[in-house]
C-alpha cells in the first residue's frame, strides 16, 4: 500500500508566508520577541551563516540567519535517522514506527519555525529587509542548483560567469538540500513536493555512482578480495555476465562527465575505471542502492512530519521485500535499477537527462583550479551505523599490535601508542618525537587528518 498522500488542497502547512497578520498584532509582536532571542542564540553559539553583515548594519529587527534555522531542520531528520539505524520493528512497519512521537513533534515544530521565524522577518517595512533578501537568495540559488541543466535556464557558461560563489548540488548533502528546498523552494513555487523528493532522489544515486568512478580504489581492492574467495565457475559467472542497463548508466556517467571537463582537457587520466567487470558493475549497483536506502528513510521522515504522509503497516504482505523496496514502494517512487535503465536508452527520453548533465557540469567546473589529475569525488554521508573499531578480547593483543607498529618520524619503538577507534590507526601519544612546526603532538595532528 502506498503512502497515504493528503489531498491536494490540504498538503500544504506552508500558507503562512502567504497570509500573515499585520506586524502591529499582539502575537505577532510576542512572537517577534520569542524570534529575536532564537536569533541572539544561534548567534551566541556561532552558528555558520551564508550571509555575513557588518555589526553597524544590522538592526534590532532584522531576523537574520534565516538560511541556519532553515539548515538544522534538515540536518535534524539526518540525526534522528542515524539513531534509528539498526533499531528492529515489526514486519511491515517502517522507521516512523520506532521513532518516539516526542521526536517526531519537536520536528514538526522545527519546521513551523523556520516557515514563520521567515514569514515574521519579511513583515518589516524596509526597503533593506534582510530576511526577505536572505529567502529570495536560497530561493534563487536552489533554482540554480537544482535546474542548472534545465533548457529553459541560460548554459553553465553564464552560472559560472555571475553565480560563481553558488555552490554545486554534488558538493552539498542532498536530503539537507531538500529539505531546505521544502522550505523555501517547494511554496513559493506551490509545486508538488513529491517531484523535488524524485529530483532529488536520482541526484543522490548519480552523486554516489560518480563519486565511486572517480576513487575506485577502495572498492577495487575489496571486490579482489571477494573474488580470491569464489570458485572458478562462480568466478566466471560474475565477471562475464551483467544487466547491460548497468553498463549503460555507467557509460553515459562517463561520458557527461569528459563532456564536462573543461579544465582537464579531457585527460584520460582523471578516470581509470573505464572498461569494469560486470561484476563490478553489479556491486555499484548495489552500493548505490545502499547509499539510497538512507536517503529514502529520510525522506519518510520529511514527508511524514511536514506534510502529514502516512505510512500504513503492510503487514506480512511485504514482509520478505527489502526495506528499500517497500519505501520505493511506499514513496511511490522508480527502483534503482529502474533509474538506472532511464539513463541507458535515449537521452530525448528522459526528461532529468539535462538535469543530471547540468549537475554534472557544475560539479566539475567548480573544483579548484589546482586540484590534482585525480580529483576527489563529490562527499557521500556514511550510510551505514556508526560505530567505533571493534577492540580485541584480549588487551594483550593491543601491545601486540602497537610493537609491529614504527614511529613515522624516527622509525623507532611507538612512545606511548594510542589507538584511534575511528580509522584503528596506531601512533605516539606523545609530543617529544613526533611534534612539528606547529607545536603539536602525534594525536593532535592525528585528529587533523
Amino acid at each position: 500500500m502506498p503512502g497515504l498522500f493528503p489531498p491536494g488542497e490540504d498538503g500544504s502547512i506552508l500558507n503562512s508566508l502567504h497570509q500573515v497578520p499585520g506586524i502591529q498584532d499582539p502575537a505577532v509582536s510576542e512572537l517577534m520577541t520569542v524570534y529575536k532571542r532564537l536569533r541572539m542564540t544561534m548567534q551566541c553559539n556561532a552558528m555558520p551563516s551564508r550571509f555575513g553583515y557588518q555589526q553597524n548594519t544590522v538592526t534590532p529587527d532584522d531576523l537574520i540567519r534565516t538560511d541556519t534555522l532553515i539548515k538544522t531542520f534538515g540536518a535534524s531528520i539526518s540525526a534522528v535517522e542515524i539513531s534509528q539505524r539498526g533499531v528492529g520493528c515489526e514486519p511491515g512497519a517502517t522507521l516512523l514506527d520506532t521513532i518516539p512521537r516526542m521526536t517526531l513533534t519537536h520536528l514538526r515544530i522545527l519546521s513551523e519555525t523556520a516557515l514563520s521565524y521567515a514569514a515574521i522577518g519579511g513583515l518589516q517595512n524596509s526597503m533593506a529587509n534582510k530576511t526577505v533578501y536572505e529567502f529570495r537568495d536560497m530561493h534563487r540559488r536552489k533554482l540554480c542548483q537544482l535546474f542548472l541543466g534545465h533548457r529553459g535556464i541560460s548554459g553553465l557558461a553564464s552560472l559560472a560567469n555571475e553565480n560563481k560563489n553558488i555552490e554545486p548540488l554534488f558538493a552539498m548533502d542532498t536530503f539537507v538540500f531538500l529539505a531546505e528546498c521544502s522550505l523555501c523552494l517547494v511554496p513559493v513555487l506551490n509545486i508538488d513536493i513529491h517531484h523535488v523528493v524524485r529530483i532529488c532522489y536520482v541526484a543522490e544515486i548519480i552523486k554516489v555512482v560518480l563519486s565511486f568512478i572517480l576513487r575506485p580504489e577502495g572498492l577495487v581492492a575489496q571486490l579482489n578480495c571477494s573474488m580470491l574467495l569464489m570458485v572458478d565457475e562462480a568466478k566466471e559467472e560474475a565477471l562475464t555476465q551483467g544487466p547491460d542497463f548497468i553498463r549503460g548508466f555507467f557509460d553515459w556517467i562517463v561520458a557527461t562527465y569528459r563532456a564536462s571537463a573543461l579544465r582537464e582537457t579531457r585527460n584520460p587520466g582523471a578516470l581509470n575505471f573505464d572498461d569494469p567487470s560486470p561484476y563490478i558493475l553489479r556491486v555499484l549497483a548495489k552500493v548505490a542502492a545502499k547509499y539510497a536506502l538512507p536517503f529514502l528513510r529520510k525522506v519518510a521522515i520529511l514527508l511524514h512530519v511536514q506534510y502529514g504522509v502516512e505510512f500504513p503497516n503492510t503487514g506480512v504482505d511485504c514482509a520478505d521485500l527489502s526495506e528499500i523496496d517497500r519505501l520505493t514502494s511506499l514513496l511511490r517512487l522508480p527502483t534503482v535499477e529502474e533509474i538506472f535503465a532511464s539513463f541507458s536508452g535515449d537521452p530525448r527520453e528522459n526528461p532529468l537527462d539535462s538535469l543530471a548533465s547540468g549537475w554534472i557540469a557544475h560539479w566539475n567546473t567548480s573544483r579548484p583550479k589546482g586540484e590534482s589529475r585525480r580529483p576527489e569525488g563529490p562527499p557521500l554521508s556514511h550510510p551505514a551505523i556508526y560505530e567505533l573499531v571493534g577492540l580485541p578480547k584480549y588487551y594483550d593483543t593491543l601491545f601486540d599490535e602497537a610493537n609491529q607498529r614504527r614511529c613515522p618520524t624516527t622509525g623507532k619503538e611507538l612512545t606511548d601508542p594510542c589507538l584511534c577507534l575511528f580509522c584503528s590507526e596506531i601512533f605516539c601519544g606523545q609530543a617529544t618525537c613526533c611534534m612539528d612546526e606547529s607545536k603539536i603532538g602525534g594525536c593532535n595532528r592525528h585528529v587533523e587528518k
